[in-house]
């Protein structure tokens, strides 16, 4: 967060008061007038935020601390995204300095900059918890997938087919029972596609693990924002079903599940997933989080990566046996 020292909000800062003023009288009623959420000032007066600091010096060092972090949060991609004008609010209700004092008169004006601050900063706050929550749930699939290929020896094809190669069921379902959902598995008819009769009717008990926290379709819909990638170069060729092996890249250097926005996400029992495309390798990624998207890698590690930062990285990291140089 900019580097310099730490010691000018431990060492310098004696106390802070925050009180009203000029002091309060007998409440008037106003018509029409309705509080602001997140921030409970009276409306007879004004907040004043007093930090008393050792001396003048220490005071201006405070608040030149202050002044050079508000630039540096607002480059963050959850802030960025969630108040597009923190650096000029955050400037705006900078405390000022007086004497050995920095000093904050919360008016109308400022109040509304510091409830605009407030709910953007709870949004950023909620993604950030979002993320650890999508993080998680690629963790639980990508365990699912690896004690499939603890029973079977081979990870799941990307889609179950037919003796004719038809394609019918997507690697969802066959994971189910490794997700501690083997009754809903029983309910499948094994044989017949995604769409027939019986097994639409399964569409919107789709589990949850397969549904982004950030997603806004209803989870009876059935659409699953944790897809895998397929090309003939990745982890999932298609119909065919690869081992651990085949992965000559490393585990740690391959992508085997991510995590797409509602616009990219499937019907979860639906054999359709992410094309791997090397000319265009981020094609529908991102959206869901601000500066890019979750993946796991072969080896169940979570990774965000940065768009368009980490775009060049991609090829790379969805090829299983590529031997390229995966880009720092």
């Amino acid at each position: 967060w900019g580097g310099g020292p730490s010691t000018v909000f431990t060492r310098g800062v004696r106390w802070m008061a925050l009180g009203q003023f000029p002091p309060p009288g007998p409440p008037a009623p106003q018509s029409g007038q309705t509080s602001s959420p997140g921030l409970f000032v009276p409306p007879s007066g004004a907040l004043r935020l007093v930090i008393q600091s050792d001396d003048a010096q220490a005071a201006e060092a405070l608040r030149a601390k202050l002044e050079q972090l508000i630039p540096l949060a607002a480059k963050h991609p959850q802030i960025a995204e969630a108040v597009p004008q923190f650096e000029a609010l955050a400037r705006a209700v900078l405390p000022a300095v007086q004497g050995d004092r920095l000093v904050l008169e919360v008016d109308q004006r400022q109040r509304l900059h510091i409830h605009r601050l407030l709910e953007g900063l709870v949004r950023a706050t909620q993604a950030r918890a979002s993320g650890g929550q999508s993080a998680n749930k690629l963790k639980e699939l990508a365990l699912a997938i690896h004690q499939y290929v603890n029973h079977n020896r081979r990870l799941p094809a990307a889609m179950a087919c037919d003796a004719q190669g038809k394609p019918l069921l997507s690697w969802r379902v066959h994971v189910l029972p490794y997700l501690g959902k083997e009754k809903l598995y029983r309910q499948f008819h094994l044989d017949e596609p995604w769409d027939s009769p019986h097994n639409k009717q399964l569409i919107p008990a789709m589990p949850e693990v397969f549904r982004s926290p950030r997603s806004q379709h209803e989870p009876s819909s059935g659409r699953a924002n944790y897809v895998v990638p397929v090309g003939p170069e990745t982890v999932f060729p298609g119909k065919e079903a690869i081992s651990l092996a085949e992965i000559r890249d490393g585990t740690s250097n391959t992508i085997m599940l991510l995590e797409v926005a509602d616009a990219e996400a499937p019907i979860w029992t639906k054999p359709d997933d992410w094309p791997f495309d090397r000319t265009n390798p981020t094609r529908g990624l991102g959206g869901l989080y601000p500066g890019g998207f979750f993946a796991a890698m072969a080896d169940g590690a979570v990774r965000f990566f940065r768009l368009p930062e980490d775009a060049r990285k991609l090829p790379a990291l969805f090829t299983r046996a590529g031997n390229e140089p995966v880009v720092r």
